[in-house]
């Protein structure tokens, strides 16, 4: 049993070697000891115990021979049927121990005893490689959960989240602009002039407005980031709507160039189409009419071209 409890501390303390980083307390701990002296070591006490096992049943054996040959003088006395009991429960007692010692080292002992010191050098190299990832959005969160498949192979848990952020060449955003396109309303007014008490001329005088309009656009924004930068190219399109006495709707498509991360500032060229007031074909300026004109201006569709300069959210 000391012998035995000796090993033990030996395999005990070979397995704790591995739990410390420290040379000089593992070399402590292992001792020159290792896995064929467990084997051979082992091998010896289960040899040595079964020879022993074997003399104390051949003993136990040439006794009841012994027995079956006085058991008629044995029996009539007292004293040496007292005796024949306690020799026959000191044989069992005896070789019952012998085996429950016998079954704490025999082989399947000693492989539960190996299997978590091979599980620990398998182990002993602490670098992780990580699986593929793939990632798909602009913040991905990874969940990492590592467990031993079973608690014997003496590895810690580990657990962690980690989040990704990645740089998508491509966006697509939108956002609101402000806009100056070649698109106008012509303005007129009506010059009167009385000729007498019942007569009087009337001409058309334009007001000659600015030949651009002013809007807001929502734009809708599809681009691509150049190359590590946070410059970018895109084509845009989305409604509009001019900022004059009459409000009027527009449709705006065209190309720019925006600069941002997630949001974005944004410069581009852009075409316009949409409906304008322009005189009526009817009329014509500077021309005397004797009746005061009416609706000199009808809506038309026309086209023109612009800049814009607003802001892009990023999707």
């Amino acid at each position: 049993i000391i012998l035995f409890e000796n090993l033990n501390l030996q395999v005990q303390s070979l397995h704790l070697s591995y739990l410390t980083s420290d040379t000089s307390i593992q070399n402590h701990l292992k001792s020159n000891f290792n896995y064929s002296d467990v084997l051979r070591i082992s091998k010896v006490y289960r040899d040595s115990l079964m020879n022993s096992i074997r003399d104390i049943q051949n003993r136990a054996l040439l006794y009841s021979k012994f027995y079956a040959e006085k058991q008629s003088e044995i029996y009539s006395d007292t004293t040496l049927r007292r005796t024949d009991k306690e020799i026959k429960l000191a044989y069992s007692a005896v070789i019952d121990s012998a085996f429950k010692v016998f079954e704490s080292i025999k082989t399947e002992k000693i492989i539960t005893w190996l299997t978590p010191l091979i599980y620990l050098e398998n182990n002993k190299n602490t670098t992780y490689v990580s699986l593929p990832i793939t990632l798909r959005k602009d913040l991905t969160t990874l969940s990492v959960n590592i467990e031993p498949k079973k608690p014997e192979f003496g590895l810690q848990n580990y657990k962690a989240e980690l989040s990704f952020p990645i740089q998508k060449r491509r966006y697509i955003g939108t956002g609101v602009s402000f806009y100056v396109s070649s698109l106008y309303s012509e303005a007129f007014s009506i010059q009167a002039t009385k000729l007498d008490t019942v007569n009087t001329d009337y001409k058309l005088i334009s007001e000659e407005p600015l030949k651009a309009e002013i809007g807001l656009s929502t734009l809708l924004y599809f681009g691509k980031k150049f190359y590590n930068s946070d410059w970018g190219g895109h084509f845009l399109i989305g409604p509009s709507l001019s900022l004059s006495t009459k409000v009027k709707p527009r449709l705006s498509i065209g190309a720019g160039i925006s600069y941002g991360k997630k949001q974005m500032v944004t410069l581009g060229i852009i075409g316009m189409g949409g409906y304008v007031d322009k005189r009526s074909v009817v009329y014509e300026e500077n021309k005397t009419y004797k009746v005061k004109p009416n609706q000199i201006t009808v809506s038309k569709l026309d086209f023109g071209y612009g800049l814009s300069m607003g802001y892009i959210y990023k999707f």
